[in-house]
């Protein structure tokens, strides 16, 4: 990851940094949030390239006590940090003492679109480097772009920094190199019906979405078969991991 760009000029497409929007994304999306990290609020969580600090801000609202986060930009950070988040800024050069420094205390690790941003000959590396900083029975969550969506080539190449999307394959490999057992493989519900019925534009996405991908279904179908009808659509899949044990021998 290239530490010298301003990962904020992409961030602040699609995100606010006022109090105001910190709140709304609270509230839009703070119980996906627990249903990933559970309900421990005095679990240890780290949030990998948190950016503004949105996880951060929605899990302390909602009365975790240990959660922090750590980003390579330091605009990004410097937002975090002007909401009084317990956010801090690590180059590459420092993660392995950061790391290090943390060995053995970490329940949960976050990764949401973060791994997309990695080169691809560097991300079993970077996933592997995570390892020492799990607590026993400790998770990582990931999330990233879907390679099989119907949008999957704008949200691969709206931003300059990514260099792949993945399907629920592609990521378990990588994750398998890494050491790490892929426990589920989740589609993320970009729209959920129960947030928009009553927001006429929403709903028209909402519909929209569910016809698209219906046809979308469709072309997979014909190519794939029967295995298609289980492929996740939505723009990004989650996937929840564990160490895995060293193999005997």
């Amino acid at each position: 990851m290239d530490d010298t760009l301003n990962y904020a000029l992409q961030s602040q497409r699609w995100h606010g940094t006022d109090a105001a929007y910190f709140e709304r994304w609270h509230r839009l999306h703070g119980a996906s949030l627990v249903r990933w990290v559970g309900r421990d609020k005095t679990a240890h969580i780290l949030d990998i390239g948190c950016g503004f600090g949105l996880h951060i801000y929605s899990l302390l609202a909602q009365g975790y006590v240990n959660a922090t986060g750590v980003d390579i930009d330091a605009a990004q950070i410097a937002v975090a940090q002007s909401h009084g988040l317990p956010c801090q800024r690590i180059t590459p050069e420092q993660a392995d003492a950061f790391y290090t420094e943390r060995a053995g205390q970490i329940n949960t690790v976050l990764m949401l679109d973060v791994l997309e941003h990695i080169p691809k000959s560097e991300q079993v590396g970077f996933l592997r480097r995570l390892h020492p900083i799990f607590k026993p029975g400790g998770r990582l969550i990931v999330r990233v772009p879907n390679a099989l969506g119907p949008t999957a080539l704008y949200h691969r190449y709206t931003d300059f920094t990514h260099h792949c999307c993945f399907t629920p394959e592609s990521l378990e490999f990588v994750l398998g190199n890494a050491g790490f057992k892929a426990q589920r493989m989740m589609p993320d519900a970009d729209l959920k019906l129960g947030k928009v019925w009553y927001k006429p534009w929403s709903l028209f996405r909402y519909i929209l979405a569910g016809t698209s991908r219906l046809f979308w279904r469709a072309a997979y179908v014909a190519d794939l078969g029967r295995p298609a009808f289980s492929l996740p659509l939505t723009r990004n899949i989650v996937a929840e991991a564990r160490p895995a044990p060293p193999n005997p021998g």
